[in-house]
């Protein structure tokens, strides 16, 4: 990447050289594109946080202080904003936090044995720490979550992350175990945890 490039595009677009600001656009978008479908979002919420960061990036107040971080600052800047949104996405299914999509049983009383189990995930789910929810919900949705991004959004330091998710899910097993309407409290396959 030639960051220099770049900061002149930078700098001629901020003093209003339209073709400028479109190159930088036309260069970038899908970089920029690509890192907010990392983080789970939908192509069009994607498109929403890529326009947020250029928006952003033009109604600074001044200059950016280091021009040739231009790249690094829209790839920063693109990634709280997609994380805001997925995480603000989670905080809605929180109230519903288990949306299995399960297999379709015969009969009524397999339908009533579904539905028990899952209020028994949701109530396991719920029971959690307020710290294990959050940090369960940013890690379920995403297929590869950005490490680096959900110990900026919960405080966590990094390395943390999958030592802490490893005992929030033990402690979810354990509370669905304890729970009666679990299987009677039974031990079930891993699969079903």
């Amino acid at each position: 990447m030639d960051y220099d490039r770049r900061a002149r595009l930078y700098l001629a677009a901020r003093a209003g050289d339209g073709n400028a600001q479109q190159a930088l656009v036309e260069e970038l978008n899908e970089l920029l594109w690509r890192a907010a479908r990392r983080t789970g979002l939908d192509a069009e919420s994607a498109l929403d946080v890529v326009q947020t960061a250029w928006l952003r990036l033009w109604h600074i107040d001044g200059e950016l202080e280091q021009p040739r971080a231009l790249t690094k600052w829209l790839l920063t800047t693109v990634s709280r904003e997609a994380w805001k949104q997925v995480s603000h996405l989670r905080r809605e299914i929180v109230a519903d936090p288990i949306d299995f999509r399960e297999p379709v049983m015969d009969g009524i009383e397999d339908g009533l044995v579904r539905d028990a189990e899952h209020q028994a995930v949701r109530r396991a789910f719920l029971a959690q720490p307020e710290r294990c929810r959050r940090l369960l919900a940013f890690v379920a949705t995403v297929a590869r979550p950005d490490y680096d991004v959900i110990a900026e959004a919960l405080g966590m330091k990094r390395g943390s992350i999958g030592p802490t998710r490893g005992r929030c899910l033990d402690k979810l097993r354990k509370t669905l175990l304890d729970d009666p309407s679990w299987g009677g409290g039974e031990e079930r396959d891993e699969d079903a945890t």
